[in-house]
Parts: C-alpha cells; sequence; structure tokens
C-alpha cells in the first residue's frame, strides 16, 4: 500500500487486454465494510489494476486498515475534511494512471470477472463504444436476499433514457479515462445524484456498450446511506436539469418525465405547492404520458408513498 500513485501497468498500451485499470473506491467512514469491497476487487481475475482509495475525511483510521492487507496495488490518498463523494471521484480521477476508468463504492462489491470480461468487450466493439456497463443487483444486508435486479441492457446511444433517470449504476461503468477528462469531472456541488449528471454528459458524447450479466452487487445495510435520504433530491435535481437544460429542451418527453418524477420529490418532502408546478410543467412537455396525472391524485388526496427500495 502506498501514499502516492505511480505508474504501474502499461496505462499507454494500445492492446486493452494489457493496459491499466484504475479502481476509484471513495471511503467516508463505514470501516467495517470495506473489506469485502477490497476483496472482490483483489480477487477480480484482470489482474493490472491500481486500486486508488479516496478517504473522504473519516473519522475512522482507514489507513490503518488497509496497512493490513499486503498488496501493493493499492494506494491511500486523503480529504483532510469531508468534501462528498463527487469530490472525492475528482480527485481518484486526477491521480489515475489507468487507460481505463472504473468506479465503486466502498459499502459494495464486483464479481469476480468484472473487469475482464467488461475489457473484452470494449475490445470487441467499434470504436464508437466508448462506455461498456454491466448488469447489477441490489442486495439488502440485514435480508440476505436480492431486492432487485437492474436489468436494463440497451446500447448505442442511451442519452434519451439516461435524460428520464438514472438507469445505469456507477459501479457498473468502465471508460476510458481519455474520454472522462474530455466529459468533465463530477459537480461537486452535487451530495446526491452527481452520478447521474456525469452519466448524462457521458452519454450526450459516447456510445454504450453492455455486458449483459450480472457483475455488480449493491448492498443495502442499516449503516448511513445518502442514497436513502429523498428530501434533498429537489435541490439536487434541479441543478442537473439547468446544468443540462439543453439537452431536456431538445427531448420533450424525457423533460416530460423530469418533472414529473421531480413532482413525487417535491411532494414527499412536504413540498406540495412546488410539486404541483413541476406537475404543470411535465404535462406541458409532454401531455401524452400518464405519469404526471397519477402523481397529481397521489398530491390531492395526500396517498404519495416512499419508494420501497428506499425505505
Amino acid at each position: 500500500m502506498s501514499d502516492s500513485i505511480l505508474d504501474v501497468g502499461q496505462s499507454n498500451s494500445s492492446t486493452a487486454s494489457s493496459a491499466l485499470v484504475s479502481v476509484i473506491i471513495p471511503v467516508y467512514n463505514r470501516l467495517e465494510l470495506l473489506p469485502r469491497t477490497l476483496k472482490s476487487v483483489l480477487n477480480q481475475t484482470y489482474r493490472n489494476l491500481e486500486i486508488i482509495i479516496v478517504d473522504d475525511g473519516s473519522s475512522v483510521d482507514v489507513r490503518n486498515e488497509l496497512d493490513k492487507i499486503d498488496d501493493g496495488r493499492i494506494y491511500y490518498l486523503r480529504h483532510n475534511i469531508n468534501k462528498g463523494v463527487a469530490a472525492a471521484w475528482n480527485t481518484g480521477i486526477n491521480a489515475a494512471r489507468g487507460r481505463y476508468i472504473t468506479f465503486l463504492g466502498s459499502d459494495d462489491e464486483w464479481f469476480e470477472s468484472k473487469v475482464e470480461k467488461q475489457i473484452v468487450n470494449l475490445g470487441e466493439r467499434g470504436k464508437e463504444y466508448r462506455v461498456s456497463y454491466c448488469l447489477s443487483e441490489i442486495y439488502s444486508d440485514s435480508e440476505s436476499r436480492v431486492l432487485e435486479q437492474r436489468t436494463f441492457d440497451l446500447e448505442g446511444n442511451i442519452l434519451h433514457q439516461l435524460l428520464c433517470g438514472c438507469i445505469i449504476g456507477l459501479n457498473s461503468l468502465m471508460i476510458l479515462r481519455e474520454d472522462v477528462l474530455k466529459v468533465g469531472e463530477f459537480d461537486e456541488r452535487l451530495r446526491m445524484h452527481s452520478d447521474w449528471d456525469f452519466l448524462i454528459r457521458l452519454s450526450s458524447h459516447y456510445y454504450f456498450s453492455c455486458v449483459r450479466e450480472n457483475l455488480n452487487r449493491d448492498h443495502w445495510h442499516e449503516l448511513a446511506q445518502i442514497t436513502k435520504n429523498c428530501h434533498r433530491v429537489p435541490e439536487y435535481n434541479r441543478i442537473i436539469y439547468e446544468r443540462n437544460r439543453a439537452l431536456f429542451d431538445a427531448d420533450r418527453k424525457a423533460r416530460g418525465i423530469f418533472f414529473s418524477n421531480l413532482a413525487f420529490y417535491e411532494g414527499f418532502s412536504g413540498r406540495k405547492k412546488e410539486a404541483m408546478k413541476s406537475i404543470v410543467k411535465s404535462v406541458s412537455a409532454n401531455p401524452f404520458i400518464s405519469d404526471p396525472y397519477i402523481k397529481f391524485l397521489l398530491l390531492a388526496t395526500n396517498r404519495l408513498q416512499k419508494p420501497k427500495i428506499l425505505r
């Protein structure tokens, strides 16, 4: 384990099968979950990895935990204060030397052939396919069962689908580092959904390919998870909308779905008037989808319920 990032592989190789892959893992406390995550990366069948641990100002001793692992592919970086996961991802990107970049939450895990199969996937596709993603699942630690299988598997231009919602998890991605730098870093204003904003921008530039196999597991547990906090979603989603407004303006259906979903989170957060305004914007953008009318009825009768996956 090292404090700085060194060139430990063939990051400039034109052969995908031998290229260095950078794995960026932000960590903020929850130290008891990190060994499971690291084990899933260290056990990858593809070995040419650098594993960049970005400690986002944890109050626990992350470095001491890493010192227990004798593997020269692990590198440790630390923020003196908590800056948020977007800033941690950016720190990892700026330190990365790999030809490819991947991301993994410190409480999640990959199946052992994830990296290898995505390297092969990108190598087999045409040059216009610059991003690979795989299927994944959401697993409940407390219930010891799979809660949801993510089966979205479209390829090519998937900008419309991503404007409609964040239907691909960041853990499932593999991206050429040069393309990450071209589309720009994660927006550090966003304490939630910075991955969605990043995916929108990525899909506005590049085609996506899919490994149609479950290679990633996102864990849900009782420890703090910012993704379970619905109440700040409207604030951050409005930032995403404004940042990508030209894309939403060019896709009326996606804009209608965006405002319908925004109405739900506003209504659930007790901002009923704002929710009604968002429903009007949704219907104005696309009057032929049923979702905003359903949201209106649920709001009017006070029957909005938190999605089961977030309870």
